[in-house]
């Protein structure tokens, strides 16, 4: 744990617009330092709060305070989390990075894949939309100074890694023909690729 967030259990609250409590769960539990997602309503199941704890627990909690601990990932307390609903069926799916290593979870926390990456990952993984409205994930290796773009089959992007040392956007070229996008990150030198 850091000096800034001492390790500790804390409890979660959802609160209204002004700051009072809504909803309090008796959860107690020791929170990761990733940030708490929104989960969509779906057919089966009310809209929930996802977090993970320290060992890499999935922490869920609904809007009437009804509270669930889901086995998702074996991990450390500084790994990365990232929740996202996918699709017109508004599923869920988790991404975990921790050390070299990223995971892709299905909305039952099954593993979809799991990649290694000759460096440590060094920024909570993005979700990336291309401009022809296909998903990816964007990591970020700053040690190495690569960024990588995966898709959700754990695929490598066609010309990828390419230079860079942090959080990278994607848009479409100029023309916007044949899918094509342009990259735009920072480097080792902190110039703008």
């Amino acid at each position: 744990s850091s000096d800034l967030f001492p390790t500790r259990d804390m409890t979660d609250y959802i609160l209204d617009r002004r700051g009072n409590v809504r909803v309090k769960t008796d959860a107690v539990y020791t929170h990761s330092m990733n940030d708490i997602y929104l989960e969509e309503r779906t057919k089966g199941r009310e809209p929930r709060f996802v977090t993970t704890d320290q060992e890499g627990n999935l922490h869920a909690t609904n809007f009437d305070g009804e509270y669930q601990i889901l086995p998702l990932d074996t991990l450390g307390a500084n790994h990365f989390f990232v929740a996202a609903t996918l699709g017109s069926n508004a599923e869920p799916v988790y991404i975990t990075a921790e050390a070299n290593q990223l995971k892709f979870f299905n909305k039952d926390r099954t593993l979809r894949f799991k990649k290694g990456f000759d460096y440590p990952i060094s920024h909570r993984p993005q979700l990336l939309e291309l401009p022809n409205g296909e998903m990816k994930i964007g990591v970020v290796c700053a040690s190495a100074n690569r960024v990588y773009l995966i898709d959700f089959n754990g695929e490598l992007h066609t010309g990828f890694p390419l230079e860079g040392n942090n959080e990278f956007t994607i848009l479409p070229t100029v023309q916007g023909q044949n899918g094509q996008f342009n990259v735009f990150v920072t480097n080792a030198a902190g110039q703008l690729s």
